[in-house]
Formats: C-alpha cells, sequence, structure tokens
C-alpha cells in the first residue's frame, strides 16, 4: 500500500476526530436502526369469521422492547389520547405488551382515511405488531415497525393476489401522496369518492399529520390482481405497511413438490412494513426455513430502469434476470438451498413461505412475509421479544443468523457466548457466508457481535398451518441515493465514503496486511462502532455468595412426538440440577426443544375423524352422545335419552330409577315406582293389561284347541256309512292339566305382576282345570 494513500487516510481521521463536535451537520437524515423513539402505525383490515359473526375478528398486540439498562418511559396515544403510559425495561422475563382494539380496525372501509397508534418513548425502544386473525381458522403474522426516522418519500408496494392492502401514515407533517396504480390483471380497479382507479391512473391523497389512508381490497374478493410494483411518493417522509388482508400460495403436492395444485392453501394476513426507496439494496441472503417439503419463494421488486439480476442456487448455480422497468419484479423459488442474489441497482427483496403442501401433515407453518434485509444494512447488535403463549395455537419459535463465518465465534446472546452446536449452512455464491437456525424460548432477548462485525437476524416461528417471520431490525441509513462523502466518526450509521455500504471499517493497525477491510484502498475511512462489552468478548467473572445457588438443568428426555397434528419431535429438560435456592440465577436458556420429524403419518389423527368416531385411527366412537365428541377425548356435551356420562362418551346406560337424557329423568317423581322404559320414563301401569291378559288367555287356547279336536272326530264319525267296518285303530289324546303346571308354565309372567292382579291365587293345587278324552279314528282299506 503507497504511503500518499496511508498519509490520506490518516488525515481523513484527524480531520474526522476534529469535526466529531459538530457530526449532525453532516449526519444524514434518517440515519439509524429500527430501534427509535417514535413510531406510528396502523393495522391491515382484519377480516373475521362470517360463519360467526359473534365472534371477534382478530386481535392486534404491540410488543415493545429496550437494551437501555435504565429502561425508557414510553407514551402510547390513539386519536389524540392517552391509552397507556409504561416503562420499558430489558432483561428475558420484562415483557412489555399493549393489546389494540380490534374494532378499531376492522370495520374500516376500503379506502379511506384511519387512525394511528402513536408510541414516544424517553429513549430508544423497538416495536413488533402481532396480528391474530380469525377467519376460517385461526392464524397470525407479525411485522416490524419502522420508527419516523427510518421513513422515506419513495416507495414500491409488494402483495399476492388476493385482497390486497396497503397502509400509508403519517408522522408530525402531513403529506400528499402520488400513488401510481399497478396491478397485474389490468381489469382490477379501485373505486375511491365514485371515480375508478386501475393500472397507469394516478391516485391523490392529502394525509393530515398522525392519520393513515387504507388502499385495500379486502371486503370484495370477487377481483384478485397483485398491486406489486405500484409506486407511492409523498411530499414529506410517511411510513408504509404492505400485504393481503387474507390470502395463501398455490399448494403444491407434499410428495411431489414441484407439482402446483390449482387451488390455493390454507390462507393468513400477510403484512410487513416496507423500507423506502433509498434503502434498497445490492447484495441479500434470501433465508430458507428448513426441514418444510414446500419450495418458498421470493419477489424481487426493480428500484430502477434496466435491472440485472444474479441468483446462485444449489450448487453455485447461476441464474441471471433482467428487469426492463422500474417497478417490474420477478419471483424466483428456493429450491436447492441458500443463494447469494446480487443486483447491479437496488432492488427490494421479499421472502414468502408457502402454504403447507398438500395431501400429508408433516409439514408445519403457513403463508407469510418477510423483508429480506440487503447485506448492507446489517446491524451488529438486535433485541426483540417473543410471545406466542397468548396465540390460540401451539407455536414455537427461532431465529435465523446469517453471518460470516469468521465471526461466529464472537456471537453473544443473553448474557453468554452463543451455542456452538448450531448447524451453520452454507451460501451458494459466497463460501465466506453462514445461515444457522436455533430455537428459543418467549421472553426479551439481546445478541450481539462483541467485535462490532454486522450480521443478519430473523425471527420466525411455526404453528400448525400458520407462522410469522420478519427480521429482528436492520440500519435505516440511505445506500441507494445521491451520495456525498463525509468525516467518519465510529458507528455514525452513514455511508460516509459513498461505496454503497455502512460503517465496514473496523479501526485496527494501519500498517497491518488487512486494515483495508472492504478492499477500496481506502483506510478507517468509514469506521463502526463497538458494542458496549468491548470487543475482546471478556465477560466479568461471576461472583459467588455464600449460601446461594444457582440453578443447572437437568438431562434431556428422549426426543418423542408431542401433538398428532404436529410432525416434529420434542425433548425437554428441567432447572432442577440443582434448583435455584436464597435468590440464586434461574438456568440460562430453553427447557423445550423441537426438530423436524416424521411423528403421526402413518395414522389417522383424531382431528380428521368423522361424526361420532375419535381417538388415534378414529379407534373409538360416541354413538349415545347428543351430537359430535370431542376428538381427543371423547367427551360430548350431552348424552341421547337412556345414557349418562357425557365426560366418558355417553358410554352407561341409566339406572334404577334413571331415565331420559342424560338420564337426568326421576322415576319416583314421575311414576312413584320403577320406570319400565328409560328413554321415555314410561311407568309401569301402563303395562298391566297386556301382562294379566297373558296368563288369562292360556287355559282359554288349551281348551279351545280340544273342543277343535274333538270336533274334528265327531265329524269323521258321522261321515262313516252304516254297516262300515270299525276303526282298527284308534289315536286317543287325554289332556289333563293340574293347577301345579299352570303354575309352572306362568312362572316368567310373575315378574310382571301387580297388586292388583292375582290370577290363580286361591285354586287349590291340585285342582284340574279339565280332563277329557278324544279319540281319532282312521279305517284301514280292506283287500
Amino acid at each position: 500500500m503507497s504511503s500518499a494513500m496511508t498519509s490520506r487516510a490518516v488525515a481523513l481521521r484527524y480531520v474526522g476526530n476534529l469535526l466529531a463536535i459538530v457530526f449532525c451537520i453532516y449526519r444524514t437524515k434518517g440515519a439509524g436502526t429500527t430501534y427509535g423513539n417514535l413510531f406510528v402505525v396502523t393495522n391491515l383490515k382484519v377480516i373475521g369469521n362470517h360463519s360467526d359473526p359473534s365472534r371477534l375478528p382478530g386481535q392486534v398486540e404491540f410488543f415493545l422492547y429496550t437494551a437501555a439498562a435504565d429502561g425508557v418511559q414510553v407514551t402510547v396515544t390513539f386519536r389524540n389520547a392517552t391509552v397507556q403510559s409504561l416503562i420499558i425495561l430489558p432483561g428475558v422475563k420484562n415483557m412489555n405488551q399493549v393489546s389494540a382494539n380490534p374494532k378499531l380496525f376492522s370495520f374500516e372501509k376500503d379506502l379511506a382515511r384511519k387512525s394511528v397508534y402513536v408510541f414516544k418513548g424517553s429513549g430508544l425502544f423497538g416495536l413488533c405488531v402481532l396480528i391474530m386473525q380469525s377467519y376460517a381458522e385461526d392464524s397470525f403474522e407479525t411485522f416490524l415497525a419502522i420508527p419516523v426516522d427510518g421513513w422515506g418519500k419513495l416507495y414500491y408496494l409488494v402483495s399476492l393476489e388476493s385482497r390486497v392492502s396497503a397502509q400509508f401514515v403519517t408522522g408530525e407533517h402531513n403529506s400528499t401522496l402520488t400513488v401510481l396504480l399497478r396491478f397485474a390483471d389490468r381489469s382490477m380497479v379501485f373505486k375511491y369518492h365514485g371515480i375508478s382507479y386501475g393500472t397507469g391512473s394516478n391516485l391523490i391523497v392529502d394525509l393530515p399529520p398522525w392519520r393513515a389512508f387504507s388502499l385495500s381490497n379486502c371486503d370484495d374478493n370477487r377481483l384478485s390482481s397483485s398491486f406489486t410494483g405500484t409506486y407511492v411518493r409523498g411530499t414529506s417522509p410517511f411510513g408504509v405497511i404492505s400485504g393481503n388482508c387474507l390470502d395463501g400460495t398455490i399448494n403444491v403436492l407434499c410428495d411431489d413438490p414441484m407439482l402446483e395444485r390449482e387451488q390455493k392453501g390454507r390462507q393468513s394476513v400477510l403484512v410487513e412494513m416496507l423500507p423506502p426507496l433509498e434503502q434498497y439494496g445490492r447484495e441479500f441472503i434470501p433465508v430458507l426455513i428448513t426441514g418444510r417439503t414446500s419450495h418458498d419463494y421470493f419477489i424481487t421488486v426493480a428500484g430502477h430502469d434496466d435491472v440485472n439480476v444474479t441468483f446462485f442456487n444449489k450448487e453455485d448455480e447461476r441464474n441471471d434476470y433482467y428487469l426492463k422497468y422500474r417497478g417490474d419484479s420477478l419471483r424466483i423459488t428456493l429450491k436447492g438451498g441458500l443463494g447469494m442474489l446480487k443486483s447491479n441497482k437496488g432492488v427490494l427483496v421479499m421472502y414468502v413461505m408457502r402454504s403447507a403442501c398438500f395431501g400429508s401433515k408433516a409439514e408445519v407453518g403457513g403463508p407469510s412475509f418477510c423483508l429480506i434485509v440487503p447485506n448492507e444494512l446489517f446491524y451488529h447488535t438486535y433485541t426483540w421479544s417473543t410471545k406466542t403463549s397468548s396465540l390460540p395455537l401451539v407455536v414455537l419459535s427461532y431465529i435465523c443468523i446469517v453471518i460470516r463465518v469468521s465471526n461466529i465465534p464472537q456471537l453473544y446472546m443473553d448474557g453468554e457466548f452463543f451455542k456452538a452446536d448450531t448447524t451453520w449452512n452454507l451460501v451458494s455464491g459466497a463460501p465466506e457466508w453462514r445461515a444457522g437456525h436455533a430455537m428459543i424460548e418467549q421472553g426479551n432477548h439481546l445478541m450481539k457481535h462483541t467485535s462490532g462485525s454486522p450480521f443478519g437476524l430473523y425471527l420466525y416461528g411455526l404453528g400448525h398451518y400458520s407462522s410469522y417471520m420478519h427480521p429482528a431490525g436492520f440500519i435505516t441509513s440511505s445506500i441507494n441515493a445521491v451520495c456525498h462523502t463525509s468525516p467518519t466518526v465510529p458507528g455514525d450509521l452513514v455511508d460516509n465514503d459513498c461505496d454503497k455500504r455502512i460503517d465496514e471499517e473496523i479501526e485496527d493497525n494501519k500498517e497491518c496486511l488487512f486494515a483495508d477491510d472492504d478492499d477500496d484502498g481506502y483506510i478507517d475511512e468509514d469506521l463502526r462502532d463497538t458494542p458496549v462489552g468491548g470487543a475482546s468478548g471478556e465477560t466479568t467473572a461471576e461472583i459467588q455468595i455464600p449460601g446461594v445457588v444457582n440453578g443447572g438443568w437437568s438431562v434431556w428426555t428422549e426426543w418423542h412426538c408431542q401433538d398428532c397434528l404436529d410432525t416434529r419431535v420434542f425433548r425437554t429438560r428441567d432447572c432442577n440440577n440443582p434448583s435455584p435456592l436464597e435468590g440464586g440465577r434461574n438456568c440460562y436458556g430453553g427447557r423445550l426443544e423441537a426438530k423436524f420429524g416424521q411423528c403421526y403419518t402413518e395414522i389417522t389423527c383424531p382431528e380428521d375423524c368423522p361424526l361420532y368416531y375419535w381417538s388415534s385411527n378414529c379407534s373409538k366412537t360416541c354413538f349415545n352422545c347428543m351430537g359430535d365428541c370431542r376428538k381427543n377425548s371423547g367427551v360430548c356435551e350431552r348424552c341421547v335419552s337412556g345414557f349418562k356420562s357425557p365426560q366418558n362418551s355417553c358410554t352407561t346406560a341409566c339406572e334404577e330409577y334413571e331415565f331420559g337424557p342424560n338420564c337426568e329423568g326421576d322415576c319416583m317423581a314421575k311414576c312413584d315406582d320403577d320406570c319400565f322404559n328409560r328413554v321415555t320414563g314410561e311407568c309401569s301401569d301402563s303395562w298391566i293389561s297386556f301382562r294379566t291378559l297373558v296368563p288369562a288367555l292360556i287355559p282359554i287356547i288349551i281348551v279351545a284347541n280340544a273342543c277343535i279336536f274333538w270336533g274334528y272326530h265327531k265329524q269323521k264319525q258321522t261321515l262313516l256309512p252304516t254297516g262300515e267296518s270299525k276303526p282298527s285303530r284308534s289315536w286317543t289324546l287325554y289332556t289333563a292339566i293340574s293347577s301345579e303346571k299352570i303354575r309352572e308354565m306362568l312362572a316368567p309372567w310373575k315378574s310382571l305382576e301387580t297388586p292388583r292382579v292375582k290370577p290363580f291365587e286361591d285354586m287349590p293345587p291340585d285342582t284340574n282345570l279339565f280332563s277329557s278324552r278324544t279319540t281319532f279314528s282312521t279305517t284301514e282299506s280292506q283287500v
């Protein structure tokens, strides 16, 4: 390296130190991160469950977090009225949550001005918005809020096809917006104040301070078209929230991921807060959620004309694309793993997690939007908040880290170095980069790089057919606009040397062979700062207090299946080896871990059983339930008449003196005795005539039969002519039935007797009811 070049770098550094006290003169407006002291947000329209109008359409939660040791005082206002005032504190257990009334977001018109939530803080904090929706089935989505300092004047919108929606928000200044509409389907129009606006139309909106404007097609799904590439310009900085009120992706078959079906999969709200045009980048590593059958994809939107895009897919396979006009977009499917995307001009990249594949339960997750942060805007410190316990689904949360392989050893998370057993995946086209995933517990978290090296961090959660995903944060400085060089101050978050990178230099030895960190011929011309804690990564020695016992983890349980609807395997551990005592520290880390598996793929889950069948493989029934039973437990609301025990599938018949549904009827109260019928509760009196009639008919039937035979014999004797020979053989039937015999015959009916009916009670035991002798004769033919 020439001495002239070194002298120039030293002089530049000297001037920078002299001007540090007046740095605000050179600081680019909006230079900062997604941690700010003023946020203005609203929400996409939440579509409710039309089959159950009484059920609220959804819920909106705001999560606030900070790394400030003393905390931050935050005031929340809505429609100029203070909703809540709170102090947010750092730490894993300090969850700071504000709930919004879903009705405030749900019943606005598609195109209309609407109210906003304003969050003002005494220091820097972050804000994440969680949306829960109950349209047909519960789903959820999140987006990272961008502070007012990170807003711009130029944006391009992104969406999928159905029920598109964009929200424009203002801060303390009004802004006149010009929206140049662009639809994939040219028949698609928006109607505003009686005027139709289609592709190529300019919609002008005057938006006053602290307000929002909704540009949506949420209520009418007959016209479905993406508005990706729609251009929005404002007279002053404003924020944009873009996506779909309700949509999903085209399904692929689980057994053949390359084969798409005609219909869409599970749907959800899809939303992300967009960066302005000046934050569009040139290098990206689109993340890939591992373990899913469906091939996710990403959408790339050109911020300029004549954009060349190169994406390296599996095994460094290079794919080149060309976007002719600004606002043009392309969709690239992630088929073979992680890869680097590069462009010659600034582009916007949005990751789309597909709806779960069709035909198998072996896939978790669902449709979700996620902004892919340019590598140029990676930061070195992230704070975030994760809470999924309020969701109606079982959701496990994860992080995805994108980092240079040489910087992995200095990752620090929640007070200790990041665990080294994470699997780091190669990035095609960028061998110096890696991406790794790890499961995390709910709560507040902090991750940093102890030397100040930038890395990317994404948060995502997977549930059954639902998911969320968003970046943990990023730098919001301009890297895609006219640039003027400026003196460097470590950590100023400004592109001082106009090379489209932010704070990429490490302050090091000028004579060092590798002192030029970005290979541009200059040394320390755009310095990064060092996070609190020092560049060495050293930690403070732990002070031991007598009697205090810090908690320790037990060994992990074996991997096991948990929920039939979840194909993942789980394992757990407990903080009891030893348990914390006398104020000792709780165990650090998570109690639960999960990984992708093949649980329950060969059986029918209870939720898929037909009516009146339940349990795994539908092996149990509940036919005696009044209506279907719960598929996992067999419990039903009520039992049909004649049965009880709804908690046991109504398998118990009514007992003595019980009848009716759930056996709630009382026979004693109705009949003054036990019931004859357990279903209707019919009393025994109604059966007296039948039980007394049968014993009385038996002797009558016997006598009648004897008379018939006797009459037949007499008739045969009468028909014989005089002088004929007498019968050569006679058959004689003697019938004699005693009272004892009758009693034996009537024994089965004794149980049906009532006190008022006692047949044959006074008859002597040896009395014959009748005695008869009947002779039947036949004549043999004479030879």
